[in-house]
């Protein structure tokens, strides 16, 4: 995500409370966010088209002058986390922990899963032989 397009849904998340729809007018949200004057009107819908698509805002009424948006749940959080640095999409366990790479992660899941299937055939095999006598 751009950071215009950030500080769009940063302004639709400070701007709702309690997650309700907050009406704008397309040329304050332009005047108030840096960058969008080169663009215009064109560029802001582009950019809450894109919100939108992500499901990180929900329209109710859009016009050539208006906007009636609300944040998501999500949106909340995906600024909490963009905020704290921690990107939503992108987060995985190898870039929460960039010591541990893919590939001891699969090895060593592969080897217990293997341990796990040693440890329940012994214990059918114990099994098999108490119940059997």
């Amino acid at each position: 995500m751009d950071k215009k397009a950030f500080s769009l849904l940063s302004v639709f998340v400070e701007t709702s409370k309690d997650g309700e729809y907050v009406v704008f007018e397309k040329k304050d949200l332009i005047d108030s966010i840096v960058g969008y004057n080169e663009g215009g009107i064109e560029e802001l819908d582009s950019a809450i088209k894109y919100l939108e698509m992500k499901k990180l805002i929900e329209i109710k009424i859009s016009d050539s002058i208006n906007i009636a948006v609300k944040p998501t749940p999500d949106a909340y959080i995906f600024v909490e986390l963009e905020q704290k640095g921690i990107k939503k999409n992108n987060q995985t366990i190898t870039s929460l922990f960039p010591a541990i790479s893919t590939k001891k992660i699969f090895l060593f899941l592969l080897l217990t899963g293997f341990i796990g299937g040693i440890v329940a055939g012994i214990i059918i095999l114990i099994a098999q032989i108490f119940l059997l006598k």
